[in-house]
């Protein structure tokens, strides 16, 4: 090391100092002068200082030979290495044998031994093991990509899983093909080129599964159960997902069988591509199917539901169409709070008891657990939780149509009525809508500035102000509001800042069912000569003061404050009481106007809305014995139907019996049409309508057999058309009988 160092004095040089000049760094190095650093002769004539201070020429310690040096000196933890590599035929053999050979051969350790300080470590292997470290996080994250970007739009966590099941089955293609291959020496062994053909593996049969779960889906929303909805996927879609594979198979074929070493790298990725895709397409044929069932039916109390409510799902298509477009509302009979409600078989109990106990828990739950404050504090938790309120809107959303779904399981079941599911179903609107307005005013404030003195208010009009509403039927709503003129208050126009919290508003009310399936979402309540925008309490008085027609009173009578602030529900209530006290002219008339239409028009004898004597009929009824009673009995008010019959004959408005047969006329019509608008998709057809269907329609109707409920309805129709003329012609009928 020392004479090196002296050489290294002589003819590169030493630095004996450094001067500072300017800006830059000058250093003085003593060393030979340049004609004596280019000549072999200086170097022979050298002088070396030995250990013992003598001066020897530098010919009696050292040999000078003339050989190639190295460009660069590389180090590994401060000691000098080299690395030795070589190009392997992957025709003939692999790296990892030509290594495994070199250290079997014992020459690396036998050329370490004559040297000491000299040792070897075989790299190729560690760093093939290190690249694949540094692949497993990327693996792992590229399926958690593919699970999000599968569960985002198909709204479930179990099919995203049921579609990456097939996964495993690639890789063991994949080895398999490797094992197949072998003996044909097409290749040597599995490398990082196999593992990369397995992703790409990966990703053709997770797209021949998606395939095959998206026809699963459209048949499952047509009204199959899940087994004959993958039944028919699979005979369906089996021969796109052949020909898919097959091509794959093929077209990698060429590339497998090459002999050509510049594709030689290539070849475990294509035969990791082919036998993948080869070996996932029976898993995706036979395997998913089987573990979809498998998996549905081990979900513990959602496996019972799954059994409770198999029938069901080919009676309601709607319902059936619900869940495959919004999968997420499976999540709602896997929910304790619907599972504790069925009656487990192992308590022994015979069908007509456990019908009985399942209907008394459910009415109790609605009744007691679940009702419309307890519904209320948690959307107001979750509003509080989201930043913005298209955010609240959309978990909303999904809140009500989960919890609307679980409704609708019920009613199909026979576990509660159609006409008392109508109760908790207008809550689940109520309180979502009345926590969406609350938080739809506070943003808008914060976004548009307050208005001093402002109050508004939401209400509901028509069947869903009586909570008789039924799923998919309009939305009536009433926006209202009132501005008391502050000193130094805003000159923002009044009228046009609860405007735009109107638009604000109604756009949250569309969101939250952009396709029909809780409502069909209507402009708000504006009257015929209104400009559209929201009511000032002095506007809706003036309106129907100044109506010549029954249909501003018909909206008071049915109207229920939602939400309201600073008192203006008392005094919406005033103005209705003032309203109705002052008699409605033209009421007589309109109604007349309104019967005679209804005696025109043609209609589907399945309308039970719009036949003569059907629900249009009753409800005018209804709302011409609520203005009869001129705002005198307020129980009356926004009631049901066939409460608003049973107080009317209590107050001497209506004969007993001709109560007792509107409110059976009443019932009759309101189940058919929950039952018709949670089953069915588009107007019922009689001709193409299931079994079950027909079942619960004759149940609904109270006859033995469905044939028999057409006739039933024409009768039930033409007795209630007569009564109602009687009412708005003024016959006795108006009379208390006895």
């Amino acid at each position: 090391v020392d004479l090196g160092r002296q050489v290294r004095q002589a003819f590169y040089g030493e630095e004996v100092q450094r001067v500072q000049r300017g800006p830059e760094d000058i250093r003085i190095m003593l060393r030979y002068p340049a004609e004596g650093r280019r000549s072999l002769a200086s170097l022979d004539s050298l002088r070396v200082r030995t250990p013992s201070g003598d001066a020897v020429p530098f010919s009696t310690v050292a040999m000078v030979e003339t050989g190639r040096g190295y460009s660069a000196i590389e180090r590994v933890d401060g000691k000098r290495s080299i690395l030795v590599s070589g190009e392997v035929d992957p025709a003939f053999t692999t790296s990892a044998a030509v290594q495994a050979a070199l250290l079997q051969s014992g020459f690396l350790d036998e050329a370490a031994a004559r040297y000491p300080g000299v040792s070897y470590k075989a790299e190729g292997l560690a760093m093939q093991q290190e690249t694949t470290d540094s692949l497993m996080p990327l693996f792992m994250l590229s399926m958690f990509a593919i699970f999000a970007l599968l569960a985002i739009p198909l709204r479930s966590y179990t099919q995203p899983l049921v579609i990456m099941s097939v996964l495993p089955f690639a890789f063991v293609g994949a080895v398999w093909g490797h094992v197949i291959m072998l003996p044909l020496d097409a290749i040597t062994s599995m490398s990082m080129s196999s593992v990369f053909g397995v992703v790409a593996a990966a990703g053709v049969v997770v797209n021949a599964t998606l395939v095959l779960m998206h026809a699963v889906n459209r048949f499952r929303g047509d009204g199959d159960s899940l087994a004959e909805a993958l039944a028919k996927a699979c005979c369906l879609r089996a021969r796109p997902i052949l020909i898919t594979t097959v091509t794959t198979f093929a077209g990698v074929m060429p590339l497998i069988l090459s002999k050509n070493a510049q594709a030689a790298a290539m070849i475990p990725m294509a035969v990791s591509l082919a036998y993948g895709v080869l070996f996932s397409v029976l898993a995706a044929l036979f395997v998913v199917p089987a573990f979809w069932l498998v998996l549905d039916d081990l979900r513990g109390g959602a496996g019972r539901v799954t059994g409770a409510i198999g029938d069901l799902l080919g009676s309601a298509p709607r319902l059936t169409q619900w869940m495959a477009r919004y999968p997420y509302v499976q999540e709602a009979m896997r929910s304790k709070e619907f599972t504790d409600l069925q009656i487990d078989e192992e308590l022994g109990l015979d069908a007509q008891t456990a019908a009985v106990a399942r209907r008394g828990l459910v009415r109790v739950y609605y009744e007691r657990e679940f009702d419309h404050a307890e519904m209320r504090a948690q959307l107001t938790a979750m509003a509080a939780k989201t930043p913005t309120v298209d955010d609240f809107t959309k978990e909303a959303r999904v809140w009500a149509e989960q919890r609307t779904f679980q409704v609708g399981v019920h009613m199909l079941n026979g576990t509660i009525s159609p006409l008392d599911a109508a109760r908790p179903i207008t809550d689940i609107l109520d309180a979502t809508l009345a926590a969406l307005f609350v938080a739809g005013k506070a943003e808008f404030v914060v976004n548009n500035g307050a208005m001093p003195g402002s109050r508004v208010a939401l209400l509901a009009l028509g069947s869903f102000g009586r909570r008789e509403f039924a799923t998919g039927t309009p939305l009536k709503l009433l926006f209202l509001y009132d501005h008391r003129r502050v000193p130094g208050g805003t000159v923002t126009d009044p009228a046009a800042w609860h405007a735009q919290l109107l638009q604000r508003a109604m756009r949250a009310v569309r969101d939250l069912s952009p396709e029909g399936t809780l409502f069909e979402a209507v402009a708000a309540y504006a009257g015929k000569d209104s400009n559209g925008t929201a009511w000032t309490l002095a506007q809706l008085a003036e309106h129907v003061d100044s109506s010549d027609s029954a249909d501003a009173l018909r909206m008071l009578v049915d109207a229920r404050m939602i939400e309201a602030e600073g008192g203006l529900d008392e005094d919406f209530e005033a103005l209705r009481e003032s309203a109705l006290a002052g008699g409605g002219d033209g009421a007589a008339v309109s109604f007349a106007e309104a019967r005679r239409e209804l005696d025109a028009a043609t209609v589907d004898p399945w309308d039970v809305r719009r036949r003569a004597g059907g629900l249009s009929d009753v409800e005018l009824a209804a709302d011409a014995l609520k203005l009869a009673a001129g705002g005198r009995v307020p129980a009356m008010l926004a009631a049901s139907l066939g409460s608003t019959f049973k107080t009317a004959a209590q107050e001497g408005l209506l004969a007993d019996e001709t109560a007792a047969r509107m409110t059976e006329a009443a019932a009759l019509w309101q189940n058919i049409e929950g039952f018709l608008r949670m089953a069915c998709v588009g107007a019922f057809d009689p001709t193409a309508a299931s079994q079950e269907q027909r079942q619960a329609l004759a149940e609904i109707g109270g006859v033995e057999g469905f044939d028999a409920l057409p006739d039933a309805m024409a009768s039930t129709a033409e007795r209630t058309a007569a009564l109602v003329r009687q009412l708005l012609g003024g016959a006795p009928v108006n009379t208390r009988a006895g």
